[in-house]
């Protein structure tokens, strides 16, 4: 809930994804955040340690996320709603 509306309605907001790379779900207790909100930012937070250490968010242990290739369609990056992986984007926008 954020006041009156459920979270579900609202959707993702501006700076939703900072408690996650953060790890700061617990910061805010009354959402209710699940085992996959928490293995999400644990998943996260080690993409974007990793970039900032190496200049490259892989690491033993996570799906690999390759680097942006016009070729191989431009892998996206998908980090909610199934397990994290890469798939090809092909769009008009790119």
């Amino acid at each position: 809930m954020m006041g009156n509306i459920p979270a579900s309605e609202i959707g993702s907001t501006h700076a939703g994804e900072l408690e996650y790379v953060f790890e700061t779900l617990s910061s805010k207790p009354d959402l209710p955040w699940t085992k996959g909100d928490f293995g999400l930012s644990d998943v996260m937070s080690s993409y974007w340690t990793n970039f900032v250490k190496a200049g490259d968010p892989n690491s033993k242990g996570l799906p690999f996320w390759p680097q942006m290739d016009t070729k191989d369609g431009y892998q996206v990056m998908h980090l909610s709603g199934r397990p994290p992986g890469c798939v090809p984007c092909y769009s008009d926008f790119l």
